[in-house]
C-alpha cells in the first residue's frame, strides 16, 4: 500500500499510477506516475523520470552522471612485448574502426558483427586467465570470449576457435580454443596487432568479399587489428 496513505490502508495505486515497493516486509510503498520511479536519499525521495533520474537533495531530482569517462587506450607494442597483457580484456577493431562481432547466429565472428563490444581476455592457456604480466612478442595466447552465448541461459564464456583453420567462430568447449600469436604493427600511422593462429600459424585475412565478411586463416595473410583495453 501507499504509506503516504496509510490511514486509509489503500493497497493499489489508481491507475495509470504504479506502486513502488520502499518495505518488502510491509509492502508500504509509494505511487508514482507510470513511466517514473521512486529515488531516495538519506533525507526523502520523490518520484523522478525513469531510469535517468536521482534525488541529489530533498524535492528535486537531477540527471544521473557516470563517475567519470570509460575509455579505452589502444595496445602498442615494443622490442620486449606486442603490447598485451595476461589476464586483461581487449575489443578488437579493425583499422577503419569497425569492430570484430558475432554474427546473429551467435556463434561465427565477422567484421561489423551484430554482436558487438565483446571484450576478449588474453589467456596464457585454456584453463589459466590469471594475471601474469606482458606478453613476450613470440608469446602465445588464448582469446577467452567474456560475453559468451547470448542464448547461454548460465552466462558461459566462450573462446575464440582457431584451432581447425576454418572461420573464426565461438565456442564453449576450452579444449578447441585456438592458441594465438600476436606481432607488433601499425596502421595508417597507428599502433596495431597481427594475429598468428590456426593449424599452420598463418595470418587472419577476410573469407570472402562481404560486407560483413567472416575471418579465416591464410599462411601469406597480414590482415590488421587495432586491440583497446583498460
Amino acid at each position: 500500500y501507499d504509506h503516504q496513505q496509510e490511514a486509509g490502508r489503500q493497497r493499489c495505486c489508481p491507475p495509470p499510477n504504479k506502486l513502488h515497493i520502499l518495505d518488502e516486509n510491509t509492502k508500504a510503498g509509494v505511487c508514482c506516475p507510470a513511466g517514473q520511479y521512486y529515488a531516495t536519499n538519506p533525507q526523502g525521495g520523490r518520484c523522478c523520470a525513469n531510469g535517468h533520474h536521482t534525488v541529489s537533495q530533498p524535492g528535486k531530482c537531477t540527471p544521473r552522471a557516470c563517475a567519470g569517462p570509460c575509455t579505452l587506450s589502444p595496445v602498442c607494442g615494443d622490442e620486449r612485448t606486442n603490447g598485451l597483457n595476461y589476464g586483461s580484456c581487449y575489443v578488437m577493431t579493425f583499422p577503419d574502426g569497425k569492430q570484430l562481432g558475432r554474427r546473429r547466429d551467435d556463434w561465427n565472428y565477422e567484421k561489423d558483427g551484430y554482436i558487438q563490444d565483446i571484450p576478449f581476455k588474453v589467456c596464457r592457456t585454456a584453463t589459466d586467465c590469471s594475471k601474469y604480466g606482458a606478453v613476450a612478442p613470440d608469446g602465445s595466447f588464448y582469446l577467452e570470449d567474456q560475453l559468451g552465448g547470448i542464448r547461454d541461459a548460465k552466462g558461459s564464456k566462450g573462446w575464440n576457435n582457431a584451432h581447425n583453420g576454418n572461420h573464426l567462430s565461438m565456442t564453449s568447449n576450452p579444449t578447441q580454443a585456438g592458441q594465438f600469436q600476436g606481432k607488433t604493427s601499425c596502421a595508417n600511422g597507428e599502433c596495431a596487432i597481427q594475429l598468428f593462429g590456426g593449424p599452420d600459424g598463418g595470418g587472419l585475412t577476410y573469407a570472402c568479399p562481404m560486407q560483413n565478411p567472416g575471418i579465416t586463416f591464410v599462411s601469406l595473410s597480414c590482415l590488421l587489428f587495432r586491440l583497446f583495453g583498460s
